[in-house]
Protein backbone atom coordinates (compact mmCIF):
# COMPACT_ATOMS: atom_id res chain seq x y z
CA UNK A 1 0.00 0.00 0.00
CA UNK A 2 1.68 3.09 -1.08
CA UNK A 3 0.25 6.95 -1.61
CA UNK A 4 0.07 8.18 -5.25
CA UNK A 5 -1.21 11.89 -5.74
CA UNK A 6 -2.32 12.24 -1.91
CA UNK A 7 -4.64 8.68 -2.60
CA UNK A 8 -4.37 5.36 -1.34
CA UNK A 9 -2.71 2.98 -4.20
CA UNK A 10 -3.57 -0.79 -3.53
CA UNK A 11 -1.33 -3.72 -4.86
CA UNK A 12 -3.22 -6.87 -5.76
CA UNK A 13 -1.93 -7.80 -2.51
CA UNK A 14 -3.15 -4.97 -0.30
CA UNK A 15 -6.77 -6.75 -1.70
CA UNK A 16 -5.96 -10.54 -1.17
CA UNK A 17 -5.05 -9.27 2.26
CA UNK A 18 -8.21 -7.20 2.53
CA UNK A 19 -10.07 -10.17 1.83
CA UNK A 20 -8.22 -12.36 4.07
CA UNK A 21 -8.39 -10.18 7.32
CA UNK A 22 -9.56 -6.67 6.85
CA UNK A 23 -7.87 -6.12 10.57
CA UNK A 24 -4.57 -6.30 8.19
CA UNK A 25 -5.70 -3.59 6.14
CA UNK A 26 -6.39 -1.81 9.11
CA UNK A 27 -2.50 -2.30 10.36
CA UNK A 28 -1.68 -1.19 6.83
CA UNK A 29 -3.17 1.95 6.78
CA UNK A 30 -2.33 2.86 10.44
CA UNK A 31 1.67 1.85 8.84
CA UNK A 32 0.92 4.19 6.30
CA UNK A 33 -0.32 7.24 8.52
CA UNK A 34 2.99 6.85 10.38
CA UNK A 35 1.51 5.68 13.67
CA UNK A 36 4.33 3.02 13.80
CA UNK A 37 6.82 1.00 11.63
CA UNK A 38 6.10 -2.08 9.63
CA UNK A 39 7.69 -5.18 10.87
CA UNK A 40 10.48 -6.16 8.57
CA UNK A 41 11.07 -10.09 8.95
CA UNK A 42 13.95 -9.46 8.40
CA UNK A 43 15.04 -12.90 10.26
CA UNK A 44 11.73 -14.47 9.24
CA UNK A 45 13.19 -17.79 7.65
CA UNK A 46 9.57 -19.11 6.93
CA UNK A 47 8.59 -15.99 5.38
CA UNK A 48 11.72 -16.06 3.28
CA UNK A 49 10.64 -19.86 2.34
CA UNK A 50 7.03 -18.44 1.62
CA UNK A 51 8.39 -15.80 -0.67
CA UNK A 52 10.59 -18.31 -2.62
CA UNK A 53 8.16 -20.52 -2.87
CA UNK A 54 5.71 -18.06 -4.41
CA UNK A 55 8.36 -16.26 -6.94
CA UNK A 56 8.81 -20.08 -8.12
CA UNK A 57 5.33 -20.44 -8.79
CA UNK A 58 5.42 -17.22 -10.78
CA UNK A 59 8.20 -18.31 -12.85
CA UNK A 60 6.48 -21.53 -13.87
CA UNK A 61 3.55 -20.18 -14.54
CA UNK A 62 5.09 -17.24 -16.83
CA UNK A 63 6.97 -20.32 -18.32
CA UNK A 64 3.87 -22.09 -19.00
CA UNK A 65 1.94 -19.21 -20.75
CA UNK A 66 5.19 -18.61 -22.91
CA UNK A 67 4.94 -22.31 -23.92
CA UNK A 68 1.67 -21.88 -25.03
CA UNK A 69 2.24 -19.18 -27.32
CA UNK A 70 1.08 -16.15 -25.34
CA UNK A 71 2.04 -12.81 -25.72
CA UNK A 72 3.61 -11.12 -22.48
CA UNK A 73 5.04 -7.99 -21.70
CA UNK A 74 6.77 -7.81 -18.06
CA UNK A 75 6.72 -4.53 -16.20
CA UNK A 76 9.43 -4.72 -13.97
CA UNK A 77 11.37 -2.77 -11.41
CA UNK A 78 14.56 -2.27 -12.86
CA UNK A 79 17.19 -0.28 -14.80
CA UNK A 80 15.67 -1.10 -17.76
CA UNK A 81 12.21 -0.32 -17.41
CA UNK A 82 9.90 3.06 -16.40
CA UNK A 83 10.36 3.32 -12.58
CA UNK A 84 7.42 5.56 -11.61
CA UNK A 85 3.75 4.51 -11.05
CA UNK A 86 2.54 6.68 -14.07
CA UNK A 87 5.20 5.47 -16.36
CA UNK A 88 4.22 1.67 -15.32
CA UNK A 89 0.43 3.12 -15.91
CA UNK A 90 1.06 3.84 -19.05
CA UNK A 91 3.39 1.10 -20.53
CA UNK A 92 0.91 -1.36 -18.82
CA UNK A 93 -2.29 0.86 -21.14
CA UNK A 94 0.02 0.69 -24.35
CA UNK A 95 -0.07 -2.97 -23.64
CA UNK A 96 -3.74 -3.53 -22.98
CA UNK A 97 -4.40 -1.26 -26.33
CA UNK A 98 -1.83 -3.76 -28.21
CA UNK A 99 -3.86 -6.39 -27.28
CA UNK A 100 -1.33 -7.94 -25.33
CA UNK A 101 -2.76 -11.22 -23.58
CA UNK A 102 -0.72 -11.29 -20.62
CA UNK A 103 0.68 -8.04 -18.72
Amino acid sequence: MKIHANSPLYSATDLLNFLGCDHATALDLAVMAGRFARPTGADDAYLEILKEKGNEHERAYLERLRAEGKTIVEIKDDSSQPTTIDEKAERTRQAMADGVEVI
